[in-house]
């Protein structure tokens, strides 16, 4: 079976965000159950495990981490999977996200350990290189669930797919990266007047790795994943891509 995705031809800024935000208010109560259940739980209770041992070095705090980046590839690929579902005309349901999520694992480490390396990189030489390919492999993850490709074909696909796009996908990302921190910095603030109403509370800074953290994450993971997928549909070239047979089936 093969699924098209409805284009005009040419890439908008405004119905991305329409689609994203579209999909997220469709199918919300999914989403949402999907990321506390792989975002928010884990990392609520790896938090409490670091404070209550008192890990604070690097060492320590990325061995906590290990867990929740790695169920966090299980959210992205859930989320992208429910995306493609949603943005096809399919129903979607958790128990189908969540088991796509699992089923895409091994891709989407591929495709984000080799995309994150190459981004560090970037990032380290001269800022500018690592925000170019952030923006040119930006649609990978989405490539590599909905069509079935390998790492580096998906990686591929999305360097093709966003050239001639990227100022606007760029614009995108740094709308929502703006946003985050501003939400940060407004929860950060709000923490220290929680604790300064009620100082027998947790301190600010457990008030943030415990509860605010854990669910800036989830909503920045939310964002993302159905951002990004909305953008892959919306980009000329992925009419003729369809949705891979086993992610289409699912969802029938």
């Amino acid at each position: 079976m093969t699924v098209e995705f409805p284009q005009t031809g040419r890439f908008e800024f405004g119905r991305v965000v329409s689609r994203t935000f579209g999909a997220f208010g469709a199918n919300l109560g999914v989403f949402l159950m999907l990321g506390v259940l792989l975002s928010v739980l884990p990392d609520v209770g790896l938090a409490w495990l670091r404070h209550t041992l008192g890990w604070t070095t690097a060492s320590e705090q990325n061995l906590t981490n290990l867990p929740s980046n790695l169920l966090g590839i299980v959210l992205n690929g859930a989320l992208i999977s429910g995306s493609l579902a949603h943005f096809t005309g399919k129903r979607v349901g958790f128990a189908e996200c969540l088991s796509q999520g699992f089923r895409n694992f091994a891709g989407l480490f591929g495709v984000g350990l080799l995309t994150g390396l190459g981004i560090l990189g970037g990032l380290l030489l001269f800022i500018v290189p690592g925000l170019i390919w952030l923006t040119a492999w930006s649609v990978s993850g989405p490539a590599w669930v909905a069509e079935g490709r390998g790492v580096t074909q998906a990686i591929g696909r999305s360097l093709r797919l966003t050239r001639g796009h990227r100022w606007p996908i760029f614009g995108l990302i740094l709308i929502v990266m703006v946003s985050f921190v501003l939400l940060a910095l407004v929860g950060g603030g709000l923490s220290y007047v929680i604790h300064a109403l009620a100082p027998q509370t947790w301190g600010p800074d457990m008030l943030v790795d415990v509860i605010l953290s854990p669910i800036l994450t989830m909503i920045l993971m939310i964002v993302f994943a159905v951002g990004a997928t909305a953008i892959y549909v919306e980009l000329p070239g992925t009419k003729t891509g369809a949705v891979a047979d086993s992610v289409a089936a699912t969802f029938d």
